[in-house]
């Protein structure tokens, strides 16, 4: 429970990440607290917005779009666990397979979002170039 209480942690700090180097937050929009706030609460609403139901499992329902790379990248970071858990004479702990880590983000994922939002279509019509978008960074 320990190690995966670490986990957990370590999850919240990739969202950090998310937010300084992937959504480019990096400095403060204003010197005043209000607005250190309003931009607190948008970066969290765009990443929840991304992460959560509203976009990433909408995508995966409706379209069958996943991003894969994501997938593969968390794939791979398990078996490379079960192995060295192995080696060891262990066993992976069934949380870590149960967990999906939603709180990292490709790159590229977040880049096609940004990139069809500046477009200016409508959300079905951009779902085709989305696909392509996703496709191009496997």
């Amino acid at each position: 429970m320990i190690a995966f209480a670490y986990l957990l942690r370590w999850r919240i700090e990739k969202v950090y990440d998310t937010t300084k180097n992937k959504l480019g937050q990096t400095k403060a929009w204003a010197n005043g607290p209000v607005a250190q706030a309003m931009q607190s609460h948008f970066v969290a609403l765009t990443h929840n917005l991304l992460v959560l139901v509203l976009f990433l499992e909408q995508l995966r329902l409706d379209h069958g779009l996943t991003d894969q790379k994501l997938i593969d990248k968390r794939i791979e970071h398990l078996a490379g666990r079960a192995a060295r858990a192995e080696c060891r004479g262990r066993i992976l702990s069934p949380f870590l397979r149960l967990v999906f880590d939603a709180s990292q983000l490709s790159a590229q994922f977040i880049r096609c979002v940004r990139d069809l939002m500046t477009v200016g279509t409508r959300y079905i019509d951009a779902i085709p170039r989305f696909r392509c978008m996703l496709a191009a960074y496997l």
